[in-house]
């Protein structure tokens, strides 16, 4: 009985169906043209998801408030709660210190001059005493990273990663370099 009622809504179906293209208008000469953007690259990480690490931030961290949020900051490194501890994070660009910290690796491009230091890149704000966090110029090199970047793979390419920047090692005369060749994500 079953059986019999689906057979018969099946042809009363397309008989519809038949029936409705029948009714429309036949344009033979139409195109239809479907463009599509290009996939973004699309990235892999090589060794599973970034590993998320929970530390206690030190006491003289300092609290910066950034976008309604507060980020703890002590000697380069950014920390925001996760559950009862914290972790280090890269902190969001347009977040603003005053002083830079130890160790810090400098360099210019053009009248700019940029600033590095653990993953994080900063730029002097005019006639200010404050250095705010900028993504990097692609192509721009830096001698290290650090030690808790990601290996991830674009278009068969692998890459380093670190706080959504992505580099491309280089051998050079000084020794390995590493270049920045795009970014993960807008932080």
């Amino acid at each position: 009985m079953k059986t019999s009622i689906f057979i018969l809504g099946l042809l009363l179906f397309t008989g519809l169906n038949v029936h409705a293209q029948k009714k429309g208008h036949s344009h033979k000469h139409d195109k239809v043209v479907v463009v599509r953007k290009p996939a973004p690259p699309k990235i892999v990480y090589r060794h599973g998801a970034p590993h998320i690490r929970t530390v206690v931030v030190p006491r003289e961290a300092v609290v910066i408030r950034h976008r309604n949020y507060n980020y703890h900051y002590h000697n380069g490194y950014y920390y925001r709660p996760w559950g009862n501890s914290y972790r280090i994070i890269g902190p969001p660009l347009g977040i603003r210190i005053r002083v830079l910290p130890m160790g810090y690796f400098s360099w210019s491009v053009g009248p700019v001059m940029y600033y590095y230091y653990g993953g994080t890149y900063y730029r002097q704000i005019p006639h200010s005493i404050e250095y705010e966090v900028v993504r990097p110029p692609i192509g721009s090199t830096v001698p290290f990273l650090n030690d808790d970047y990601n290996e991830v793979m674009r278009n068969g390419e692998i890459l380093f990663e670190v706080n959504g920047i992505l580099y491309r090692p280089l051998e050079r005369r000084e020794g390995r370099v590493f270049e920045i060749v795009g970014y993960m994500e807008i932080r």
